[in-house]
C-alpha cells in the first residue's frame, strides 16, 4: 500500500482490527501466540515452543512493590525533615521507634 493511502487513512485515529482489516492496514488479526508464530516463520524457526516471551519490566505485585522499599529509612527520612523543618520541636519534638525497640528522639 502506498504511504499516502495509509497517510490519508491514518490521520492519527485508532482502528479497531476489523476496521483496519478492512481498510487494508493490517495483513490478519490474532493476538501474542500468533503474532510469535508469525515472526518465528518469518526468522525461520521452526519450532516457536523455543522461543521465550519475555515482559519488560517484570511485573511485580502491589506486595512485592510495598516490601521492596525501605519504609523505616523513608519514616526516619520524614522524620527528620519534620524535626528540621516544621514547629514540632517546639511542640515536644517527634520520636521514632524502630524494629530493634531503640528510642530515637
Amino acid at each position: 500500500m502506498p504511504v499516502d493511502s495509509i497517510d490519508s487513512l491514518g490521520r492519527g485515529r485508532v482502528w479497531t482490527g476489523t476496521q483496519a482489516a478492512a481498510n487494508g492496514l493490517i495483513d490478519g488479526m490474532g493476538g501474542m501466540r500468533e503474532a510469535v508464530s508469525a515472526a518465528c516463520e518469518l526468522a525461520g524457526i521452526a519450532d516457536s515452543s523455543r522461543v521465550v516471551l519475555v515482559h519488560y519490566p517484570k511485573r511485580i505485585t502491589i506486595l512485592q512493590e510495598i516490601l521492596s522499599r525501605n519504609l523505616l529509612e523513608d519514616a526516619a527520612s520524614f522524620a527528620i525533615h519534620r524535626a528540621l523543618f516544621d514547629d514540632s520541636a517546639a511542640r515536644g519534638g517527634l520520636f521514632l521507634r524502630h524494629v530493634g525497640g531503640e528510642r530515637i528522639r
